[in-house]
């Protein structure tokens, strides 16, 4: 007689595209999650597969030629580079990709993906990439708080001042500074251990 196989949930990759995209880093529930930047409220759950979702009108199962459907990723840095100045403060690393995956010039849509690593693309408002600090924002039309990184106090000062346009919260705010150290520990030990 067999013995009943236990069901393991960390996800097991073969022959699977690797791509490129970024992130924004999601406070929910008191738990830190990889967030979709162009879908707020769509979650990378812990050790399971990214499901593909339509952004338009196509409502398919899976990615094809006549849908937008599908988790979307670049081949390589260099096209992200350019759309990481726009999204400064956030995080970016290279995705498995796997099931039906369309290809396109400069990227995929893939059927279900998961990360393969990740790191943070640098000071939300300079262009210093070693950022050492984060502040939660919370952003109440999605009902849920995204990570903005810094470099120094005197961006965050920026991020918060009354003048900015960015957000319509003021610097007082702020309820803690977090080491972005620690963050991408969690991150990395939640997503890829």
């Amino acid at each position: 007689m067999l013995e009943e196989i236990k069901k393991v949930e960390i996800p097991v990759f073969l022959n699977c595209l690797v791509g490129v995209r970024r992130w924004d880093i999601v406070l929910k529930n008191d738990k830190i999650f990889l967030g979709s930047p162009i879908v707020k409220g769509c979650i990378w759950e812990y050790m399971k597969p990214m499901k593909g979702i339509c952004l338009g009108t196509s409502h398919s199962e899976h990615p094809s030629l006549n849908s937008d459907c599908g988790v979307y990723a670049y081949k390589s840095i260099k096209p992200i580079s350019e759309y990481l100045s726009v999204s400064k403060g956030s995080l970016y690393g290279s995705v498995y990709l796997w099931g039906r995956v369309i290809e396109h010039e400069d990227g995929y849509r893939a059927e279900f993906a998961y990360p393969k690593d990740f790191q943070f693309s640098g000071c939300y408002i300079c262009d210093v990439k070693d950022t050492n600090y984060g502040s939660w924002l919370f952003l109440d039309h999605w009902n849920l708080k995204i990570l903005i990184t810094f470099c120094s106090i005197k961006c965050l000062e920026v991020i918060y001042s009354s003048d900015s346009q960015l957000y319509n919260h003021n610097y007082s705010d702020v309820v803690n500074m977090i080491e972005l150290g620690n963050i991408l520990k969690k991150l990395r030990v939640a997503y890829l251990t």
